[in-house]
């Protein structure tokens, strides 16, 4: 984990579209936080015509608050559905934050599919999962300063979340976690527990959204959460088998979950 997080943090200035792997090779080393078969990927405005990946994760990093694309533009590629929800939520930053992350993830799924990014059919499923017919899969998490869509080629979620203080992560662990998750979480020394509690959050979240259930199920799973430990899903909602990384970077937590198989 601390090898990784060094490696993005050395190399985060200077990416150039080159996948991350051939950057730091500690990132194909299970034992780093990374699964083999997860990329780590800048996404550039116009990253070209992309095939989609037959195994493993192409995970695509991007600042949300910094667009791409003028903001006409930006607009004009999104569905009547998604205009009108940024509307309803005004010109504040997490509407503009809304409108960017979906352009970009229209621009990079079109990259994709070789479509008009306007042309993307996005549907979303009940528990509020974005899925396009056809694929590939995909899934996309973001905050201020950090978005990331991961593409796979098997159900796959994400999770971002910034690193900070959370005061009431002990009660919500408590309401929230399985119990399982519960007893590891209070027997680690409470200097660890913050790095606990952002593993399991961001794992449960990332595993979740994989499996298309929504939070209702956040007791319903459980994660690995000791942070000096590789990550790993004990128990899925939809009791399947699924590969979990997570890292911390750059002041951000992080994970993606793909199903095996």
């Amino acid at each position: 984990m601390a090898e990784l997080a060094d490696a993005l943090d050395s190399g985060s200035s200077a990416l150039t579209g080159v996948e991350v792997q051939v950057l730091f090779p500690a990132l194909s080393d299970a034992s780093a936080g990374l699964p083999a078969g997860v990329f780590l990927r800048p996404l550039s405005p116009s990253p070209g015509r992309l095939e989609p990946p037959t195994f493993g994760v192409h995970l695509w990093v991007a600042d949300p608050d910094r667009p791409p694309l003028p903001p006409d533009d930006r607009l004009e590629v999104l569905s009547a559905a998604e205009q009108e929800r940024f509307t309803r939520m005004g010109h504040r930053p997490a509407a503009d934050r809304f409108a960017r992350s979906r352009g970009r993830l229209r621009h990079l799924l079109a990259c994709y599919r070789g479509e008009n990014p306007a042309a993307v059919s996005l549907t979303v499923s009940p528990d509020g999962k974005p899925e396009v017919a056809g694929g590939p899969h995909f899934n996309l998490s973001h905050t201020a300063g950090r978005l990331l869509i991961a593409v796979a080629a098997s159900p796959v979620g994400v999770d971002v979340e910034p690193v900070r203080p959370v005061p009431a992560a002990d009660d919500l662990v408590r309401r929230w976690f399985h119990a399982d998750e519960v007893g590891q979480y209070f027997a680690l020394p409470a200097d660890r527990r913050p790095a606990a509690f952002r593993r399991g959050w961001t794992c449960k979240e990332a595993l979740l959204k994989g499996v298309g259930c929504g939070a209702r199920e956040l007791a319903g799973c459980v994660v690995e959460l000791d942070p000096d430990r590789p990550p790993a899903v004990r128990l899925s909602p939809d009791g399947r088998a699924w590969h979990l990384a997570a890292w911390e970077a750059d002041g951000f937590a992080a994970a993606v979950a793909v199903r095996a198989g």
